[in-house]
């Protein structure tokens, strides 16, 4: 845990994560660095502003090299990745939010047709191949906007059930009524 008085705390990018946990931490630790490898967040603009605000230190253009200490972290070695210029810093955590790379694995084989790293996907979420459908981040809706966003997930998978509903049984609605509908 990270109370106050303790050295403080390493974060690691630039994204969401990193810049959501720098900004719940800094009234927790003594001190929060953030570094990010780059000038850029991709993060909430709102966010963003906020720990700009903040007396988050953020270190740009920085890379974590190395954690060190005996049974538990006490400190780290950072480098900027323009000239390669190391500092050490005293910290007790280091919270590392590198993302993810999504993959759509074994599903490439299967025959549908991809917009990238995408399914492509109908208004109706449907696939090029009958009675398969795709929802949420895998869905590439084509001729719309598509936003990598819960809500819109949410969305796409009522779309989905609700047509593969009708695949499965030709005379079922569409629209099976409203949730707050008693059946």
């Amino acid at each position: 845990s990270l109370a106050p008085g303790e050295r403080g705390a390493l974060i690691e990018q630039g994204g969401d994560s990193a810049v959501d946990w720098a900004l719940n931490l800094k009234d927790l630790a003594k001190h929060i660095t953030l570094i990010h490898r780059r000038d850029v967040f991709r993060a909430h603009e709102g966010s963003v502003a906020e720990l700009m605000a903040s007396p988050v230190q953020m270190k740009l253009f920085y890379e974590l090299k190395r954690v060190y200490g005996n049974e538990w972290v006490q400190g780290v070695t950072i480098f900027d990745n323009r000239d390669g210029h190391e500092e050490e810093l005293d910290v007790d955590a280091v919270l590392i939010n590198i993302g993810f790379k999504a993959d759509l694995g074994p599903i490439k084989e299967w025959g549908l047709e991809l917009d990238r790293r995408y399914i492509k996907v109908n208004g109706r979420m449907e696939t090029n191949i009958p009675g398969v459908y795709a929802a949420g981040d895998v869905a590439s809706p084509q001729g719309g906007v598509n936003l990598n966003l819960i809500a819109v997930g949410f969305a796409h998978a009522a779309i989905a059930v609700n047509v593969a509903k009708t695949y499965i049984e030709p005379q079922a609605p569409l629209f099976p009524g409203h949730s707050s509908e008693k059946m």
